[in-house]
């Protein structure tokens, strides 16, 4: 999260909504981090493929309402499927440093 959180600040600055990928128990760890090192980023909400409702109060949307949408930033926090949901975002035209993060192990 250190190298990131200027650039999520910034994005965050400049009227990006910010969404983490992932609403599973990986999704929470970077929410957690998110609340301590970053305080001042409010998240819009979490991302997930195959779950809806809420976590942790925040809404879980379908990526495909997001993915798109160059008023975000994605931080990608999921370990199974990892690749194909680089993969989308990259199809998406969004640019991995600027559109998206990584905040988990990545498996190659």
């Amino acid at each position: 999260l250190y190298h990131i959180k200027d650039r999520l600040r910034h994005a965050f600055v400049n009227n990006k909504k910010i969404y983490i990928w992932g609403a599973g128990k990986m999704g929470l760890r970077v929410l957690q981090m998110l609340n301590i090192f970053c305080s001042d980023i409010v998240l819009e909400g979490f991302l997930d493929s195959r779950t809806r409702g809420c976590c942790e109060g925040y809404h879980i949307m379908d990526p495909i309402q997001v993915i798109k949408d160059v008023n975000s930033v994605i931080i990608v926090a999921i370990l199974n499927g990892q690749q194909e949901v680089l993969n989308e975002l990259n199809w998406a035209g969004r640019v991995y440093g600027e559109d998206y993060y990584l905040m988990v192990p990545r498996f190659w």
